[in-house]
């Protein structure tokens, strides 16, 4: 039996795993937030944000992120 969790909670795992990668990725590469910031043109403040799980991206943010890092953005998507 596949137990399937509502909606909220499915979305509040994918984030806190998608913002543990971000920070994770960031400490990886010897990057401070100052540093990152500087390297895609954002601020601190915005690095700091993205390692958040309160944060909610818009698209363009989220690929000058993951280029700053040197990751690419991949999505896959599978029916449940």
């Amino acid at each position: 039996m596949q137990l399937s969790l509502p909606q909220s909670e499915r979305m509040y795992w994918l984030k806190r795993n998608f913002v543990f990668a971000i920070a994770e990725a960031r400490y990886e590469s010897g990057l401070t937030q100052v540093q990152l910031a500087a390297k895609i043109g954002r601020s601190q403040s915005f690095v700091s944000k993205s390692e958040n799980i309160a944060w909610n991206p818009k698209l363009n943010a989220l690929i000058e992120l993951m280029d700053g890092l040197g990751l690419e953005l991949q999505i896959n998507y599978q029916q449940p």
